[in-house]
């Protein structure tokens, strides 16, 4: 209480009792100024202290109302549970006689919200209007409890319990001297929903169409239709229509509309936001901040460097990819021992949420290395060490090797263990002491997932445009001795740039991982501070479409159509100038091509009866029968005890079908042990070398020759992995025979078997009667592209004829030679045994 006049104030008249003393406690200060009796500067304290104390009771008053809100709020909930309890309990038949439909439209019922906008006519900021209004109204003197206070823009957004604390709350702004000529006042309203009509004409008016769509259709006579936005397309013009609830739902059910003399087709018309930069929902590109402007992220693979008409890469989700997936980001980078690179390393890392960065060349300094971001544990080398590890606390690792040059580790990811290697090879030593090192983990880990990174100091034309040399060399003999992937793209950004070159001399290699696992390989061009670029390398677990390989045969195409558009294709890319450096990258940009033609062509079938099982037999019912009493029986079971005795019971029964000894239970991990197994790695000869005769010549291929290949191929064989039939590989020949022979010929100049046609589909033919559980029950076979099949007996038929005119291979030798020579041999060998 303040006593003002010799009287109280009450709560009710606090704020303006309180605006009074305000205004009192400002005329006396003025009145002692002008009389002289304080000083100056004992008058601004006065001033400063006074306001401070007023601010303090506004504050104050503030929080009691807030308070007094929750407390009536707390007050009316307490209150209507005591009537639930004082309610008659309803028995089970009044309960069963009511109805309990469950809403399953779009449109189903929901709780209403009691809510009113505020907006200042003055203030821009929804804080200050908020403050305004809580300082000037009190809740518990109009006995209205707030439910929630939320910031929108330009304004405030209160929440009561019922419409009546609604209504008492507008009045009170109403009233109200402060806020009647600063705020407004606005009911929140609901949005209708909208239609579209599809390939409207053009030319016709958008204010007239809405007129004639009422005169000519019964069910939008009393319709409020607005015109929201047009789309433009070929076929016309698609119309976006605000529509009342009510008439929405009467046009959906027909799902056609009259406008003139065509009837047109309705839908409900949904927009999502999605950002154009991310390709991720609910945000638009102009707030983007999952990615910078000077990126450019592909819509159809998710990469970065390339747009969606460069593409060729396979087309992927990149919102289910990243939801639901787990996804292991690995990172290297020498930094050439510079200090500003080490403080560039730690953005990038939690920018691009590395888990593991390896590092070659790291800037050390007083028994430390710097850069290690928050979260991450460092491994390295005690004595002035060239290679680095950072990897985050929460995987778990074990160091298997920790050297100046080289650190191995083994990490468990997704419940699998990995193994990565870290390694530097300095340009002005050997490579064979880190060859050997590197040859030694991986022979004592062959069935593990490897991951290596390092910086080899090589070159070679297997990961980059470069010749190879020496150290290029060597290293290409390790990775073919001990079967490792190179990750590195011979088309990628050079690894290493500076005033000097350009070079490609920073590796990923990688073994025991399957390809679907590979996420993506990169060499960014962000800046570094070092002279080597960042390379990141992610792995992707998670579920994933099983890539089913579509056959294209020709009976199942439109034949006119395809030789059109195959016409077209070929002449397009006979106009190309082909090398050896461009020759894998024209054919397959020219099956990708090829591919979207077949899809295009193809004849769309109807779609068949389902169909009575004709394997079902009464065996079959009897056993299902037998299963489903077992399984009820042991569902009654009440009594613990025999439940268990029955599930032991089982489990003996079903082990007696089991063999002794361990299982491969992973698919991926059963197939690769059953290609290793029947594809065993050759070791090579480090002193095997082949001497080709550059000087020497050799015809080419005419079309006779090749014409006459394709004929004695065999009909109906099955494709290699890109799925095209002899069928179709014959029609490109027919297209144009000199481009489809210049192609084999250009192999057999350049002396090189393009890589796309290497590519082997292998598929697992179970022997009959055997044990599938061993893997010498399968018998693989190899898909090959008919395209290689072709060029393979080309060089075959070219091999043998050189081989028999110039009588090269031996007389004893009567297997894989021609019939008629087999037949002569045959013949000589019977009359010699019969004398």
């Amino acid at each position: 209480m303040i006593p003002i006049g010799g009287k109280m104030a009450t709560n009710d008249d606090f704020v303006v009792q309180a605006q009074k003393v305000h205004e009192m406690g400002l005329d006396l200060l003025d009145t002692a100024a002008k009389s002289n009796k304080i000083s100056q500067a004992n008058q601004n304290n006065f001033k400063k202290i006074y306001m401070d104390f007023v601010d303090i009771i506004n504050k104050q008053q503030k929080l009691l109302n807030i308070v007094t809100g929750r407390m009536l709020e707390q007050k009316d909930i307490i209150q209507s549970k005591l009537d639930k309890l004082t309610e008659s309990t309803t028995s089970f038949a009044e309960v069963v006689k009511e109805e309990r439909r469950v809403h399953r439209s779009r449109s189903r019922p929901r709780d209403k919200k009691n809510t009113v906008l505020i907006y200042s006519k003055d203030e821009t900021d929804s804080i200050k209007v908020k403050d305004k209004v809580q300082n000037v109204i009190n809740p518990s003197k109009l006995k209205i409890g707030i439910r929630n206070v939320k910031n929108i823009k330009k304004g405030i957004l209160i929440e009561c319990n019922n419409d009546e604390e609604i209504k008492r709350l507008t009045d009170e702004i109403e009233r109200n001297e402060i806020l009647k000529d600063t705020c407004e006042i606005r009911q929140p309203t609901k949005f209708n929903p909208k239609i579209i009509i599809y390939r409207v004409s053009e030319d016709m008016d958008v204010k007239e169409g809405l007129v004639k769509l009422k005169e000519q259709n019964v069910e939008l006579e009393e319709a409020v239709l607005t015109r929201e936005y047009l789309q433009k397309t070929r076929n016309g013009t698609n119309w976006i229509i605000s529509i009342d609830p009510k008439s929405f739902f009467k046009i959906l059910k027909t799902g056609k509309i009259n406008y003139g003399w065509q009837r047109h087709s309705v839908r409900e018309y949904l927009k999502v936001k999605q950002c154009f930069k991310c390709y991720k929902f609910g945000h638009l590109a102009k707030v983007c901040r999952n990615i910078t402007d000077d990126k450019i992220l592909c819509s159809k693979c998710g990469q970065e460097g390339h747009k969606y008409r460069e593409c060729r890469n396979e087309a992927k989700c990149l919102n289910c990819t990243n939801s639901a997936s787990k996804t292991f980001n690995c990172g290297f980078l020498n930094l050439n021992h510079a200090r500003s690179a080490s403080s560039c390393l730690e953005t990038d890392a939690l920018k691009r949420n590395l888990d593991l960065m390896c590092l070659n060349e790291p800037y050390y300094y007083q028994g430390t290395i710097s850069g290690c971001p928050k979260g991450y544990n460092q491994i390295s080398s005690n004595r002035d060490p060239r290679t680095a590890i950072f990897i985050r606390n929460s995987i778990d690792c074990i160091r298997i090797s920790v050297e100046r040059d080289l650190i191995a580790l083994s990490i468990n990811w997704n419940n699998m263990e990995y193994i990565i290697v870290c390694v530097y090879c300095s340009p002005s030593e050997n490579l064979d002491n880190n060859i050997i090192k590197l040859e030694t983990i991986c022979t004592c880990n062959p069935n593990k997932r490897t991951i290596i990174f390092g910086d080899f100091n090589a070159k070679s034309s297997a990961w980059s445009p470069r010749p190879t040399d020496l150290r290029g060399r060597v290293v290409l003999e390790f990775i073919n001795k001990m079967d490792i992937v190179i990750e590195n793209s011979s088309d990628s950004l050079a690894t290493y740039s500076c005033e000097k070159g350009e070079s490609w001399i920073d590796l990923t290699l990688s073994k025991n991982i399957d390809r679907n696992l590979v996420n993506s390989w990169q060499v960014h061009s962000d800046i570094t501070a070092s002279d080597h670029r960042l390379i990141t390398y992610s792995l992707c677990e998670g579920f994933s479409q099983v890539h089913r390989r579509i056959i294209w045969k020709i009976e199942n195409l439109k034949l006119i159509d395809f030789k059109l558009e195959i016409s077209k294709l070929v002449g397009n890319y006979s106009e190309k100038a082909i090398s050896r450096g461009n020759l894998d990258e024209i054919l397959s940009s020219f099956c990708h091509e090829l591919t979207l033609i077949c899809k295009k062509c193809k004849v769309k079938k109807t779609s068949k009866k389902w169909k009575s099982a004709i394997w079902w037999t009464k065996s079959l019912e009897a056993e299902r029968s037998r299963i489903r009493a077992l399984r009820k029986r042991f569902q009654a079971c009440t009594e613990s005890a025999e439940r268990v005795s029955r599930r032991i019971f089982f489990k003996k029964e079903f082990m007696k079908k089991l063999a002794n000894g361990d299982y491969l239970e992973n698919y991926g991990e059963c197939r690769d042990f059953i290609i290793k197994s029947h594809f065993p790695l050759v070791p090579v000869a480090d002193d095997f070398v082949i001497n080709y005769d550059d000087n020497g010549t050799y015809p080419e291929f005419t079309v006779n020759e090749v014409e006459r290949c394709i004929g004695k191929m065999k009909r109906g064989k099955a494709p290699g992995e890109d799925g095209f039939s002899l069928e179709i590989i014959e029609e490109i020949f027919y297209a144009d025979k000199d481009w489809f022979v210049e192609i084999f010929n250009y192999c057999l100049r350049f002396g090189y078997f393009p890589k796309i046609w290497k590519e082997a589909r292998i598929v697992l033919i179970p022997k009959a009667n055997k044990d599938l559980t061993v893997f010498e029950s399968y018998r693989p076979i190899c898909l090959l592209a008919i395209w290689g099949k072709i060029l393979d007996k080309l060089i075959t038929h070219r091999l043998v004829d050189h081989l028999e005119t110039n009588n090269l291979l031996n007389e004893r030798q009567n297997l894989d030679r021609e019939r008629e020579r087999m037949r002569e041999k045959i013949w000589a060998q019977y009359l010699h045994l019969k004398q």
